[in-house]
């Protein structure tokens, strides 16, 4: 066991990476580190603190037997302390340590703005799957609807979200905002929101800045693979209201089931007039499916699998490194409740209209990524970075109840 130190300040370096033995890891948040190895007397190198900040070291260390050895000091000199003077061009690709809790923390203590980050490191101590419920432990900001950020209680076109530096367009028709469930957090290397304005940021910085920082390739193969099935006490299992869909709802996609029929003109509305006559017309409407029943269903349990690999070869001598990630969720939420109208007459309160409605929904989201970097020579290097998301959301609801107004019982499906 060991604690990597500053030799200056003396405080603790995490993200240190070392060796022993053909043995690796790296030192925590508080610059401690444990590798298990037989006893005795052996080098142990220490590299890369700090992201590159700390000259490298290479100690001669005592093994411990047990678990129980003495704790190891590894006192490493920050560059600045060896009188070296190094120019650096280009840009800086921070690899897998920029995922790390206290490089992140670092990063923000010497930042220009007034900025607050959440690294993978804490992303993957927490519950959520998603970019937008990692922001939710971020002050100042707050999801609205589980998908769309407000900083500092302004959202849409106020707030702006940049993907690894690059402003990213709205999906969304009728508003221009992001929906950050789109991005699951396994593909994320860290989130930054900007809370005041930098010249490096696009110019209609109103409300803040959300930065979003996907992974980059590790140096070392690693292959990480994962599977869940979370519960939910409302829906899994329980039975609900669905609908006759297509083959592939589950994935989160249609199979043709839900397309407009041949016979619906490209060029012209369905209207009777001087291009279309009542039989046309009625010949359009009777092509639809007529679907229009539920399906009493038993949800079934969630489902949730993903899977990361990436590593850093060696090709005709340079390096070429890469990261692919793929991931799936499937989703099942229910929703009783009970809407009521009401009125006054002569101080009392009665019933206007009484309606109980029933949801089901059924959601479904893939998600992959595919980051490819080549080093032309010590330097410059040429990427190709690949985001691809889908979601799918199937909701089925069922109202029914009394109208006064009507004097009938009404039932409504959609």
């Amino acid at each position: 066991r060991g604690l990597v130190v500053d030799a200056v300040s003396g405080t603790a370096v995490a993200g240190a990476r070392v060796r022993a033995r053909g043995a690796k890891t790296s030192s925590g948040n508080n610059g401690r580190f444990e590798l298990p190895l037989s006893g005795g007397l052996g080098p142990v190198t220490v590299h890369n603190a700090a992201g590159g900040d700390y000259e490298d070291l290479s100690q001669d260390a005592v093994l411990a037997a047990d678990a129980c050895g003495a704790e190891e000091i590894f006192s490493v000199l920050p560059l600045e302390e060896t009188g070296e003077v190094i120019e650096m061009s280009g840009a800086h690709r921070r690899r897998t340590n920029q995922r790390s809790e206290a490089l992140v923390l670092l990063e923000r203590q010497q930042a220009a703005s007034v900025s607050d980050a959440i690294s993978a490191e804490e992303m993957s101590r927490s519950p959520g799957s998603s970019a937008a419920d990692a922001v939710k432990r971020v002050v100042s900001a707050t999801i609205v609807g589980n998908r769309y950020v407000y900083l500092r209680g302004l959202g849409g076109r106020y707030v702006t979200t940049l993907l690894n530096g690059v402003p990213l367009p709205s999906p969304e028709p009728d508003r221009q905002a992001v929906p950050l469930d789109l991005f699951p957090t396994r593909l994320l290397s860290n989130l930054k929101v900007i809370k005041s304005y930098d010249a490096s940021l696009p110019g209609r910085f109103g409300g803040g800045t959300l930065a979003i920082s996907t992974s980059s390739y590790p140096e070392d193969f690693e292959l990480k693979l994962g599977v869940s099935t979370p519960a939910n006490s409302e829906a899994t299992l329980s039975a609900g209201h669905g609908y006759a869909g297509g083959a592939l709802d589950r994935f989160g996609y249609d199979d043709g089931t839900r397309s407009l029929p041949d016979t619906v003109p490209g060029d012209s509305p369905v209207v009777v007039g001087d291009n279309m006559d009542a039989a046309t017309a009625e010949q359009i409407g009777e092509s639809f499916d007529n679907r229009w029943q539920t399906e009493d269903q038993r949800f079934s349990p969630n489902l949730s699998f993903s899977a990361t690999m990436g590593d850093t070869v060696r090709v005709s001598g340079k390096r070429l490194g890469y990261l692919a990630s793929l991931g799936f969720k499937n989703k099942y939420t229910a929703r009783n409740a009970l809407v009521a109208k009401v009125r006054t007459a002569d101080g009392d309160l009665s019933y206007r209209e009484e309606m109980e409605s029933k949801m089901g929904r059924q959601s479904a989201s893939i998600g992959g990524l595919l980051n490819v970097g080549f080093e032309i020579k010590p330097g410059p290097d040429i990427g190709l970075f690949g985001l691809y998301t889908n979601l799918g959301t199937d909701t089925t609801t069922v109202n029914r109840g009394f109208n006064e107004a009507d004097g009938q019982d009404v039932a409504s499906t959609r």
